[in-house]
């Protein structure tokens, strides 16, 4: 099996859309935002099948599954069609900031048989926000091929922390493949750039 990567990048960027010659989002100063560590659990990453690597500058973080993947079919055990992981992300939060998910990116593959449908879903919860927000994307089987999807971002609204919050952020993603079909279906996230998320930021009281 394909070694699976997970790739978060913690970026201040501006939008892609914007005209060279706008000015560009005050951000907080390079190095006050780090990652300070990530953990996981669930059976999409259970104990031994996950590595984790920080980057030196701590802006980006790579988790490397071999167990995440879900898939049906004749010989396929029921317990595979379903299969979750929770990363828990430590960020530090410069005081007198407030970030955004401004979207995440996942890439993947998928190969379904005619009438199987797959499922790709995302919970994003800071610890002591509210609401969190949920994002969803769906396959329809007959398919084979890879995937690049955008959660959050586009028309919507932004999901803001508190002033100097935000420092636990919790990404539960579930992958999900209906075989009642009878076929055959497998549904993974991709060895390369799988799961990017990208934060915007502005100034709070």
């Amino acid at each position: 099996m394909r070694t699976r990567n997970v790739i978060i990048g913690v970026a201040m960027i501006s939008s892609l859309s914007a005209p060279s010659s706008a000015k560009k989002p005050e951000t907080p100063a390079v190095g006050t935002v780090v990652v300070e560590s990530v953990a996981y659990s669930g059976d999409g990453c259970p104990d031994g099948s996950v590595a984790t690597h920080i980057s030196p500058d701590a802006e980006a973080f790579t988790v490397i599954f071999s167990r995440f993947l879900a898939e049906v079919g004749p010989v396929a055990a029921a317990t595979t069609a379903r299969r979750q992981c929770k990363l828990h992300v430590k960020l530090s939060v410069p005081h007198g900031w407030s970030y955004a998910l401004s979207g995440t990116d996942f890439r993947g593959y998928a190969t379904l048989d005619a009438g199987v449908v797959a499922t790709r879903q995302s919970t994003y919860h800071m610890s002591g926000e509210s609401p969190e927000t949920t994002a969803q994307y769906r396959w329809q089987g007959a398919f084979d091929d890879d995937y690049v999807v955008r959660d959050l971002g586009g028309d919507a609204a932004a999901y803001w922390s508190r002033c100097g919050g935000g420092k636990n952020l919790m990404i539960t993603t579930i992958i999900d493949v209906d075989g009642r079909t009878g076929g055959t279906g497998v549904l993974d996230v991709d060895s390369i750039d799988g799961e990017v998320h990208h934060l915007i930021w502005r100034r709070c009281g």
